[in-house]
């Protein structure tokens, strides 16, 4: 096979420096589904109680943190009403 032909097939399957590469044996460790939903507890927990914390007014972090948790509702409110508006029908 030409050098070439295995540079474009490589390319074109696992993306530039291979940011697109899947691999089967990646849902291990610290990549693992259970621990990714960790992570988003632990962000969603130091958002809440720092906001909780630093209060509103008193502090520019205490309302960086209220807009996070404000964009993290309406996101999250947003792509579930997404998902059951184009679900297909049964």
């Amino acid at each position: 096979m030409p050098a070439h032909t295995r540079s474009r097939r490589w390319i074109q399957n696992h993306g530039l420096f291979g940011l697109d590469r899947f691999d089967e044996n990646e849902a291990h460790g610290i990549y693992s589904r259970p621990n990714q939903k960790r992570v988003d507890y632990a962000v969603l927990l130091t958002m809440g109680s720092t906001a909780i914390w630093e209060g509103t007014t008193s502090s520019p972090v205490g309302k960086a943190m209220w807009q996070s948790i404000d964009a993290s509702l309406t996101t999250s409110l947003g792509a579930g009403d997404q998902v059951h508006h184009f679900a297909p029908a049964p």
